[in-house]
């Protein structure tokens, strides 16, 4: 037998606690029903399980970690971060990837750049100008062989899709010079010693209902 309460407002009889049933019941918001939560109020869900929020909500984590080192040469063209990629499937084609990338690179007496690769599309790099070179980082130079610099990208992407999408980072500059990363700089920046230091870098990619 079911029946229906009808009121403008419900209220603790004593105190400022009010209990909604007991453990084990499920209440039900009807299609179409807007649930408005006051501007200063807090919704506290701690011990709780909240299920079925997509908008806003974080679907899924997709994480590579390089932890061996990398050099390569540009001259002008691109070069590919071996390691550097990571691969996500959205659940919803209007769903958006939150990408973070933490570099650690050492370079002598020269800068590089680095950008993001969706598939192969080129995402989140500054406007053209002239022959500068485009790019979502700028990586300066270090001052000794053995120190290593920390390079970030973070951008927010819409690929509209839910296939397989891969996000793969590049580097460029514009000489001979070598970018070396997760390790000192080419030359004597990599001696067997305490001075010389091996890093890690990581690409993260963050699924974001929407």
């Amino acid at each position: 037998m079911s029946s229906e309460i009808k009121a403008n407002k419900i209220s603790p009889a004593t105190g400022t606690a009010f209990t909604l049933g007991d453990s084990g019941d499920t209440f039900t918001v009807p299609s179409g029903t807007t649930l408005d939560i006051a501007s200063g109020a807090t919704l506290d869900t701690t011990g709780a399980t909240v299920s079925g929020l997509t908008t806003g909500k974080v679907l899924q984590v997709v994480q590579t970690v390089k932890s061996d080192t990398f050099t390569g040469t540009s001259n002008g063209s691109e070069i590919s971060v071996t390691g550097m990629s990571a691969t996500i499937t959205p659940t919803s084609s209007s769903s958006k990837i939150m990408i973070s990338v933490v570099l650690n690179y050492s370079c002598q007496a020269t800068t590089w750049g680095a950008y993001l690769k969706r598939g192969t599309t080129i995402i989140g790099v500054g406007a053209t100008a002239g022959s500068r070179q485009s790019v979502a980082s700028g990586l300066g130079s270090t001052v000794d062989y053995n120190q290593q610099l920390n390079g970030k990208i973070e951008y927010l992407d819409s690929p509209a899709t839910t296939s397989a999408t891969t996000y793969q980072l590049f580097a460029i500059n514009d000489n001979t010079v070598q970018i070396a990363i997760n390790r000192g700089a080419v030359g004597s920046g990599d001696g067997d010693g305490s001075a010389s230091k091996r890093s890690i870098s990581t690409i993260t990619l963050m699924e974001i209902g929407a």
